[in-house]
């Protein structure tokens, strides 16, 4: 992605306002990220933090009544859940007329995933063109064109991703929990919940979301596996932490350099 586009991107979703990292015409008529930040309301982003926020506050009080962890932890998972879903409704509304998308690495995504369900050739750009893009994002799109029709909504999709997004947080608050304890866990989770990259990333149909789920899966594994006290849990655990591993990098070939 170009780094400026998705600057401006996670701005308009983070703060409701349009950024410029240099000088020329396509920036003419647009203020710099400090005089909107001061000098204009921040948009949606407060109206959707709220949302969350409304349903977490309601839960710490129940929470204070009946000593209820497990009241804490579907409130974080339901609040991370509805911030991905409300964003993704506004960054929908927010596109220009005809851009479904708003970033060029999705409709590639897209028109994949609708040749594996048509099975023509893995292909986007023409016949002659070749892309170097591994399928594991694709694949999941697909599954929306196989339950949906040939041409579902997008709002599927970000449904999907803000699902996947929801997921993530558990994941956070699990690994959390594994590595120190359950108040620390839920602190993780709510900062994951709530933070705007993390939304963005499960707004945008990108392959991000599926992403980020796999590799806490494999850390959640590797975790297990490490401190198990049995040779044959923790070759198990080591074994479906590497095939987790391969899915994720089947999703970001680029994580295979870190696994």
């Amino acid at each position: 992605l170009n780094g400026s586009r998705l600057l401006d991107a996670l701005c308009q979703l983070a703060f409701g306002m349009k950024v410029h990292s240099g000088a020329g015409p396509e920036h003419e008529g647009i203020p710099s990220f400090e005089a909107q930040l001061t000098g204009s309301p921040l948009g949606a982003w407060p109206i959707v933090v709220l949302l969350g926020i409304s349903v977490l506050a309601g839960s710490l009080r129940l929470c204070r009544e009946r000593r209820s962890g497990a009241i804490l932890l579907g409130a974080v998972l339901g609040a991370a859940l509805c911030i991905r879903l409300a964003a993704g409704l506004w960054w929908q509304a927010s596109l220009a007329e005809g851009d479904k998308f708003g970033f060029p690495d999705s409709e590639g995504y897209w028109a994949l995933a609708h040749t594996i369900v048509s099975g023509e050739p893995y292909q986007f750009g023409g016949p002659d063109a070749r892309v170097f893009r591994t399928p594991g994002y694709p694949v999941l799109l697909a599954s929306l064109f196989w339950l949906l029709g040939d041409d579902p909504s997008v709002m599927w999709a970000r449904a999907l991703n803000a699902l996947l997004g929801a997921a993530a947080v558990g994941g956070v608050i699990c690994l959390a929990w594994q590595l120190y304890d359950e108040r620390t866990a839920l602190l993780a989770g709510l900062m994951a919940a709530l933070y705007p990259g993390a939304v963005a990333m499960s707004t945008f149909v990108l392959s991000e979301a599926p992403f980020c789920v796999l590799m806490l899966g494999q850390l959640i594994l590797w975790t297990d596996s490490h401190r198990a006290a049995g040779a044959a849990r923790s070759f198990g655990g080591a074994l479906l932490a590497g095939l987790v591993a391969g899915a994720a990098t089947l999703v970001r070939p680029s994580w295979l350099l870190f696994t």
